[in-house]
């Protein structure tokens, strides 16, 4: 029996929470949390610079061969 008061005690209770979230999402207030943000943020940097250098070093490297070898 008592589970069944909890279950509709719950069942009460989600409509105003719902409510509550949809007013703060409307009202510009809900806030998000992203774990790790800057530490991952860091390493997609770290890593895009490296392919980025790594490619001009290449296109650097095969103009230089191509001049070199005319």
């Amino acid at each position: 029996m008592d589970k069944i008061k909890n279950q509709a005690s719950t069942l009460s209770t989600l409509p105003s929470k719902v409510n509550k979230y949809l007013t703060k999402a409307n009202h510009g207030e809900l806030e998000f949390e992203i774990s790790n943000l800057d530490k991952n943020t860091n390493k997609l940097y770290t890593v895009s610079q490296k392919i980025l250098f790594g490619l001009l070093a290449s296109i650097f490297f095969s103009a230089m061969l191509a001049i070199y070898t005319r």
